[in-house]
């Protein structure tokens, strides 16, 4: 997995593949770039990436469409037989127009790749920020590079230096003694959509996997909630979201 859907943490793919190859450079590596696609640099080719799988809907192209990359060296046994489609991989009638749509959104988000990425780095970081100055006993379970995301006030240029390693597009935030279902339908009412996990698992009543994997406490899991950044917030939904949070949790923290 390229970025985590979860907390959005950039994997080390680079170094996983040379230990893959000083190992055994026959082995094959799929790499799971859904969350990473369009919105940091991928390049399969110089990193060694076997097989890729990429989604459309994450780049605000059509639902239901994805597409695998293929290293040249790699030969993958056919799924479906029949008319050849795919180049023999996987026949049967093409989505022409969920392929065209997945095409333009492509276009669309390259071509502003760079512009996107700066625009989103700033509103994570004043996220950061505005969570610092005005809410208190949250933790940031994102990778982070800062001492100081407890609810203090956090230095800027240690916010900045910290999305390096993470997602611009995913900010994961746990509020203590505040259950996330709870928060996440209060939210919910003054139309801001968050989640408690990715959307993948959105069924599940269990906790998160991933974050009892890093080692996060049951309390702290209970209060997670997974802010997504897209390129069509703006500064001003960033403070909304912040001063519905100030009311809500006020409110929800006398009753638990």
């Amino acid at each position: 997995m390229y970025v985590n859907n979860e907390i959005g943490s950039i994997q080390p793919i680079e170094d996983i593949i040379n230990i893959k190859n000083s190992v055994n450079k026959k082995i094959v590596i799929h790499v799971d770039a859904i969350q990473a696609y369009g919105k940091i640099e991928i390049l399969p080719q110089k990193l060694g990436i076997d097989l890729m799988s990429i989604s459309s809907h994450k780049i605000h192209g059509p639902k239901g469409v994805g597409a695998l990359y293929i290293n040249e060296n790699i030969k993958v046994n056919q799924l479906l037989l029949g008319g050849g489609q795919e180049a023999g991989i996987r026949s049967g009638t093409e989505n022409v127009s969920g392929i065209s749509g997945f095409g333009l959104a492509a276009d669309i988000t390259f071509n502003k790749i760079k512009e996107t990425n700066l625009k989103m780095t700033q509103l994570k970081t004043n996220f950061i920020k505005l969570l610092n100055e005005n809410i208190y006993d949250f933790e940031i379970i994102s990778p982070i590079n800062s001492s100081s995301t407890n609810g203090s006030s956090a230095n800027n240029s240690l916010i900045d230096s910290c999305l390096t390693n993470s997602s611009p597009y995913i900010l994961n935030v746990s509020f203590k003694n505040v259950p996330s279902e709870v928060l996440l339908h209060h939210l919910e009412q003054q139309n801001i959509y968050v989640s408690t996990g990715s959307a993948c698992s959105s069924k599940k009543t269990t906790q998160s996997h991933v974050l009892k994997a890093l080692g996060i406490k049951p309390s702290l899991i209970n209060g997670a909630i997974r802010f997504s950044f897209s390129t069509f917030n703006e500064h001003e939904e960033i403070i909304y979201v912040i001063q519905q949070l100030i009311i809500i949790l006020n409110k929800i923290r006398k009753i638990y």
